[in-house]
């Protein structure tokens, strides 16, 4: 899949999502998916980590937000990564997305249109 030099630029955004959430122990997978659908490109960055409850699904991406337990492992982070991500990406009229849930992992998508 290819994308103009401004579609790269918001790809850039991927870099974001993962280790931004919860990060799974070592040893443990991180599946990387992408595709074209309908004009659109996805990405989607999957792991099988502690997850994202719920009621976090939303506010992972505001700015300073810190899951719920899910990063009192990693203390340095400063709960900008997803906000800085979500940002970048609806500048490029995309969108990105959490799914799952805690205790089974969490696939974070973006999605981009192709023009």
């Amino acid at each position: 899949m290819s994308a103009s030099r401004d579609r790269r630029r918001g790809l850039d955004g991927l870099a974001y999502l993962h280790p931004a959430g919860p990060v799974p122990g070592p040893g443990a997978d991180v599946t990387l998916d992408m595709g074209r659908r309908d004009g659109r490109a996805w990405v989607s960055v999957a792991d099988r980590g502690p997850g994202v409850h719920a009621a976090d699904r939303e506010r992972i991406f505001e700015p300073f937000a810190r899951a719920v337990g899910g990063h009192r492992r990693r203390p340095e982070g400063t709960g900008l990564g997803l906000a800085v991500a979500r940002t970048l990406v609806e500048r490029h009229h995309g969108s990105i997305a959490v799914e799952d849930g805690a205790g089974r992992g969490a696939t974070f998508t973006v999605t981009l249109p192709l023009r």
